[in-house]
């Protein structure tokens, strides 16, 4: 008989040294930067390493079936939640890669109903991660350099001329209301993917807007903007939340209370998917 070592060939990039842990590092901000390493940035190399699990399905139906149109009640927000390593961020790479349009017709049927993939790519993406910016520093988009969350996600979706919706609120750190945040949306196709928000709340509550704390601040956009995708019937905002046990447990606990206490505002209530059960992990890494 056989034994293990004997039966199983290594894979090419083990056997000639190449293999690295960025195959197994996911980033979401390296993959909109286009810096990515081609396990993550190329959307072929991507789908191809990809085991399509239930959770994942799920996502994909749920968030581009609304955001083009072929599935009008799904979720306005979408919930990951998971531990730290849990597959999350994996699953917004690959909804990032879907919604612009890099998730082929041949392949599309072992990751979702093709029937609910957008003909054309998603028109405004926006993409925040909690651990690449500081309290208010973010990068230059469009020639403008935006101090907030807000001000940020604004000028990825809409440029400057969104940005104007919610200019005064970004220089002043202070939460734009949803009224605000339609008008810089409108009625395009919108995907909104915010990533280790709790993360984020560690360095905002240390700056300090009028009697409370950007982090505070920030509870009330993510409020605001629940409120505003839900009212536009083609946008969709997933975020992610880590258990409330890890390191940044307190600040998960504020991101959670946010979302509850807007569930009030929305005609409909989130969904909290899993990007992965444990009885997946054998076929997730047997694709890798």
């Amino acid at each position: 008989m056989e034994s293990l070592f004997e039966r199983v060939v290594p894979r090419r990039e083990v056997l000639a040294g190449e293999l690295t842990e960025a195959r197994f590092a996911a980033s979401l901000e390296e993959v909109v930067a286009e810096t990515a390493p081609d396990a993550y940035g190329d959307a072929d190399a991507f789908f191809a390493a990809t085991y399509p699990s239930a959770g994942l399905r799920s996502l994909l139906n749920e968030a581009l079936g609304r955001v083009g149109g072929g599935k009008p009640d799904g979720a306005s927000v979408i919930r990951l939640e998971t531990n730290l390593g849990g597959g999350k961020t994996h699953n917004l790479i690959a909804l990032y890669h879907a919604a612009q349009g890099q998730l082929s017709r041949e392949r599309a049927p072992e990751f979702m109903d093709p029937g609910l993939l957008p003909q054309d790519p998603v028109s405004q993406i926006g993409v925040f991660v909690g651990t690449s910016s500081g309290a208010t520093s973010f990068p230059e988009t469009d020639g403008v350099t935006p101090r907030t969350v807000w001000g940020h996600l604004a000028l990825q979706v809409a440029g400057r001329a969104g940005y104007e919706h919610v200019r005064a609120d970004d220089e002043a750190l202070t939460a734009p209301g949803a009224t605000a945040l339609k008008r810089v949306f409108g009625d395009a196709p919108t995907l909104l993917l915010i990533d280790e928000i709790a993360r984020y709340y560690a360095v905002a509550r240390g700056v300090r807007v009028g009697d409370t704390t950007l982090a505070g601040q920030t509870t009330a956009f993510l409020m605001a903007l629940m409120e505003a995708v839900d009212a536009l019937p083609r946008a969709v905002l997933v975020i992610t939340t880590t258990e409330v046990t890890d390191a940044f447990g307190e600040d998960t606990a504020e991101v959670l209370e946010a979302i509850n206490e807007a569930r009030s505002l929305m005609a409909r209530k989130e969904l909290v998917l899993k990007p992965s059960e444990e009885v997946d992990l054998p076929k997730i890494l047997a694709r890798r």
